[in-house]
């Protein structure tokens, strides 16, 4: 009963904030409203911009308890879910603010400086609240974009900038989402030393620890882009020692009578330092008929190369058989355009490694942030599982009225390597759940809306939970 007047009393004051922010910018000084333009000293125009957004969450005490296991006797590893300095088992209540800013300068024809202030998730502690702690703003952006550098079809973004590749459109990256990452070498790991094969340790709450720092080239080729680029992930002030990224990608868009849609490819190196490089490559794209009532999309990809060189106890760790499939298909049902119900098939596979003891690691890594369900692989609350599962997935949804929409689906996961028996938790079972998410959204205006999430995870007998994990997310969003 607690928690549901806290939820009442927060949901309150966020649906009053608009009004009252509106009655701010009417102070008035001297019996004059304050008013005008902004000059800016140099440049020709300044845009801001950026949003708020509350979550409250709940998860429940079997969140605590999901482990994989160990990767070599199968005992239970690291848990996967985020736990913050808390410990017990007991579930949990919060909520947790998000705040942006944006501020995009012009400052000459074609030349934009933008910066982009964030509250860091990977701070999650000092944000939340309580005794000691401060809310804090990063600089997750900082970059200069020139339009028609050197050429009239070059552009080059140089600075810290998001980087995003997704083929597939469905606005969680299955590959290459630097600002919205975890490290893609800080797992596996265990307090042996080096776990390389199943799981990786635990990575959610660890999302925005990546940064893309560097340069970037977009040429225009036709209706194709090439990208050409080199980013510092994580810098370490050491010679040879920091976590970087460089390579292509080639993104080619269409459109036909019947048919448009991309189709993009992509070849680049991850490097843990300057001896261990992990190439990926491959590609995917989306092709939708002219009408929208279908859409088809996948994307597929391999790896090799060295995960790790010279560590301790282990020397050299290949990159070996690692690769990453998903494939789907969206159909609108035609004929009910006020409505639009929709329905979703897909299939999902990222290999994975259940030998912690070899000297190769079969996980598939990458700078992904796919948090495509609220339970399994959501980053931010979830239990963020990024390798080694095969997941069918079922959804649904509709528009209910104008303001309210609403969303369901059904997930089966299972391990996608447990060859050895080892990857699953105390457990011979493959089985990582059945997943039941709803999703409710609700635009109250142009500017407000909410979202209402309910994810259940049924018969996780590989995580060692038996019963049903279940996460509950109430989130407010406000953008200017």
């Amino acid at each position: 009963m607690q928690r549901i007047r806290f939820l009442a009393a927060i949901l309150a004051v966020v649906t009053l904030m608009p009004s009252i922010a509106s009655a701010q910018l009417e102070i008035s000084s001297g019996g004059v409203t304050l008013g005008g333009d902004v000059k800016p000293a140099r440049a020709i125009r300044i845009t801001l911009s950026g949003e708020m957004k509350f979550d409250g969450v709940y998860r429940n005490k079997r969140y605590f308890g999901a482990a994989l296991g160990d990767g070599i006797t199968g005992a239970a590893g690291t848990p996967l879910g985020w736990t913050g300095s808390a410990t017990g088992t007991d579930g949990d209540f919060f909520m947790n603010p998000w705040v942006a800013l944006n501020i995009d300068t012009e400052l000459a024809d074609g030349v934009n400086a933008m910066v982009t202030l964030e509250t860091p998730f990977d701070a999650f502690t000092r944000n939340v609240g309580g005794s000691g702690s401060g809310r804090t703003l990063d600089v997750d952006q900082a970059y200069v974009q020139w339009l028609g550098a050197f050429v009239p079809d070059l552009t080059l973004v140089v600075g810290i900038q998001d980087y995003v590749v997704d083929f597939s459109g469905n606005g969680n990256p299955f590959l290459i989402d630097v600002g919205n990452a975890e490290s893609a070498f800080s797992n596996p790991s265990s307090t042996a030393g080096a776990d390389f094969g199943s799981p990786q340790s635990s990575s959610a709450g660890r999302v925005g620890s990546q940064e893309a720092a560097g340069i970037l080239g977009e040429l225009n080729i036709g209706d194709a882009e090439l990208d050409l680029f080199y980013f510092t992930l994580q810098e370490t002030f050491r010679n040879d020692a920091d976590e970087s990224m460089f390579g292509a990608v080639i993104d080619y868009a269409f459109e036909t009578q019947d048919w448009r849609g991309q189709a993009g490819f992509v070849f680049f190196d991850l490097q843990n330092d300057s001896s261990s490089n992990v190439w990926t490559y491959g590609g995917g794209g989306h092709l939708e008929s002219a009408s929208g009532d279908m859409k088809v999309y996948g994307e597929a990809y391999g790896q090799f190369g060295r995960y790790a060189n010279n560590l301790m106890g282990f020397g050299r760790i290949s990159q070996n058989r690692s690769f990453a499939v998903i494939g789907g298909i969206r159909y609108y049902v035609s004929g009910m355009e006020e409505v639009r119900p929709w329905v979703d098939f897909s299939y999902w596979e990222i290999s994975g490694d259940d030998n912690a003891s070899d000297k190769r690691n079969g996980n598939f890594v990458s700078l992904e942030s796919n948090n495509d369900t609220l339970i399994m692989e959501d980053a931010y609350y979830g239990l963020d599982l990024d390798s080694n599962y095969r997941a069918l997935k079922f959804k649904g949804g509709m528009n209910l009225t104008p303001d309210w929409s609403l969303e369901g689906s059904y997930s089966f996961f299972e391990l996608q390597d447990n060859t050895n028996g080892t990857a699953a938790n105390m457990s011979g079972h493959d089985k990582l759940g059945d997943e039941i998410d709803i999703i409710a959204n609700y635009r109250a205006t142009d500017y407000l809306t909410f979202q209402f999430g309910a994810g259940w995870l049924l018969d996780a007998q590989a995580l060692g939970v038996g019963s049903n994990i279940s996460i509950t997310k109430l989130t407010a969003e406000i953008r200017f």
